[in-house]
């Protein structure tokens, strides 16, 4: 008797644990759409003219998940949300950003090769102008030090870190940049700071995209909580080694409602888009 139920008891264990049709199989630790976080590319830049308080406003409507800009250095020593580090391609002014003063970068309209069709004149905004138009949502920030031609704006670390301070946001703001050398001075003047570390296809020819735990050790070695990935180049081994040890995965810049449903399905964990409000709707948030 006792040999039957020694051959018994595992069987009926076993067929205990097989799901009858109605208890489904749940995914375990698989994000949902709702679980990935709507990042608004520039503000929302399909929507209002990018990097400008209109398109910030307008993201902030939506209730999006994270408001993603780019930071430049004016003349004198402003953090200014702006992308490229020359201003005729959105102004209807031309030279170098970091060749005017706050005051006279202001003086161009932000919003004046805006293809969306007419809108009112939009000044280049201040970073702080950005953290205080966010600070009473829930919106998170992501913030890219731009790194132009020649070199590094000097400071620039410090000053973005001191405007986050001032208005206790660090929880609430991350940090991105293609220069893994300006990760590390962020890192070195707060470790707290959250950090994003942007690869694109220069950085891919440096490191094998097919050697996904080659890249996620670097990321670790720079202490980065996310990596941003071109939607050209992520892959789905990547996103799993970086989930595996513990990095987050954006990818950008996607704008097609298949290319949307594609990354949510590899488990990304934000997608970084022009056009939040269709994000949003296909995501089901």
């Amino acid at each position: 008797m006792n040999r039957i139920i020694f051959f018994i008891l595992p069987f009926l264990a076993a067929c205990a644990a097989v799901p009858t049709e109605a208890t489904p199989i749940q995914p375990t630790g698989a994000p949902t759409g709702a679980d990935v976080a709507v990042i608004a590319h520039r503000g929302g830049a399909g929507l209002a003219p990018e990097n400008t308080l209109a398109s910030f406003k307008n993201g902030l409507a939506l209730d999006v998940d994270v408001l993603e800009m780019d930071t430049h250095l004016t003349k004198d020593g402003i953090v200014v949300v702006f992308h490229d580090a020359t201003i005729e391609r959105t102004t209807d002014g031309k030279g170098r950003v970091a060749d005017f003063t706050l005051a006279e970068l202001q003086k161009f309209n932000a919003a004046a090769q805006y293809a969306g069709g007419t809108t009112e004149k939009q000044s280049v905004p201040t970073f702080a102008q950005v953290l205080d138009l966010a600070k009473p949502t829930r919106a998170r920030i992501e913030v890219e030090i731009k790194v132009p031609v020649p070199g590094r704006y000097a400071g620039i670390e410090q000053k973005l870190l001191d405007e986050i301070a001032a208005r206790a946001m660090l929880e609430r703001v991350q940090v991105s940049s293609f220069d893994f050398g300006v990760l590390k001075d962020l890192k070195t003047l707060n470790p707290r700071v959250t950090t994003v570390a942007l690869l694109s296809l220069d950085y891919f020819r440096a490191v094998d995209i097919n050697q996904p735990a080659r890249v996620i050790d670097q990321i670790r070695a720079l202490d980065a909580a996310f990596i941003a990935v071109n939607k050209d180049l992520l892959t789905p081994a990547l996103v799993q080694e970086a989930q595996k040890r513990g990095i987050q995965v954006e990818v950008w810049t996607v704008d097609r409602e298949e290319e949307m449903k594609k990354f949510a399905e590899m488990k990304v964990d934000g997608i970084i888009s022009n056009r939040p409000d269709i994000l949003k709707r296909v995501l089901g948030k």
